[in-house]
């Protein structure tokens, strides 16, 4: 654990300065850059992705994944950071207080450890999978509801969502189970939600690793059961996530 506990010292060092830059930077960034169907690039995404990268290539010699990256290639057998510089961009450029820095290291496609920087609130989310996970300096754990009836589900329709009528009502038949249903534009939030028990499960398809790979992480650290499968699209995941009393849905 001495290892790990060091990669997470190490990605929580370079978080916590990626997000003092944005800080510093906070309307400078805020300039569209790209608009193309539903997906949205500003320039926060680029400068971010350039100085979190950049930082990360100094402290090791891990293969790094990131949205903003080229080829991004997971190699197996391998550790691998894997970066999304800004979560929820569209948020950010329009005012909604819900985005994020996501960074996990993960060996091959086996998560190992996360960490969540909520920018509106200052707030670090982080765990070690086999450890414990933790909001700031709190021990956080998943929720104990047991009924989806009494559940609250975070999800999305990510960039590459298919909005005919056949998969609306597929949606639709996998949700209407839960209480209610949130969809805060932020996979990664999403999930820190359901680590610290402020929701109780996650599900989304087709969403790309790097929305998911740090909350995946701090879910299973929170005490949380994950399940996860590749999509459709490249480097993209089916993910579902719950307390230990909802099963996992497939």
């Amino acid at each position: 654990m001495s290892e790990l506990s060091n990669y997470l010292n190490i990605a929580l060092g370079v978080v916590k300065e990626g997000a003092s830059i944005f800080t510093k930077n906070i309307s400078k960034y805020n300039q569209l850059e790209k608009n193309i169907g539903r997906e949205v690039k500003i320039r926060a995404d680029r400068e971010l992705n350039k100085i979190l990268v950049g930082e990360l290539n100094k402290l090791t010699s891990f293969n790094i994944v990131s949205e903003e990256g080229n080829e991004n290639i997971i190699h197996e057998n391998e550790y691998n950071w894997i970066l999304d510089p800004l979560d929820g961009s569209l948020n950010y450029m329009r005012g909604i207080p819900m985005y994020c820095i996501s960074l996990a290291l993960w060996k091959g496609f086996e998560p190992v450890l996360g960490v969540i920087y909520d920018l509106t609130k200052d707030d670090i989310y982080h765990g070690i999978i086999g450890g414990e996970a933790f909001k700031n300096d709190m021990k956080i754990m998943v929720s104990k509801i047991s009924r989806f009836s009494d559940a609250v589900l975070c999800t999305g329709f990510p960039v590459n969502f298919s909005y005919s009528d056949d998969r609306i009502i597929e949606f639709t038949d996998n949700v209407k189970k839960y209480k209610k249903i949130r969809l805060f534009g932020s996979a990664a939030l999403s999930l820190s939600f359901v680590a610290s028990g402020i929701t109780d499960a996650y599900m989304e398809e087709n969403i790309m690793i790097w929305d998911v790979a740090a909350g995946i992480a701090i879910v299973k650290a929170a005490g949380g059961n994950v399940i996860f499968s590749k999509g459709s699209v490249k480097n993209s995941f089916f993910v579902s996530a719950a307390n230990r009393s909802l099963p996992v849905s497939n």
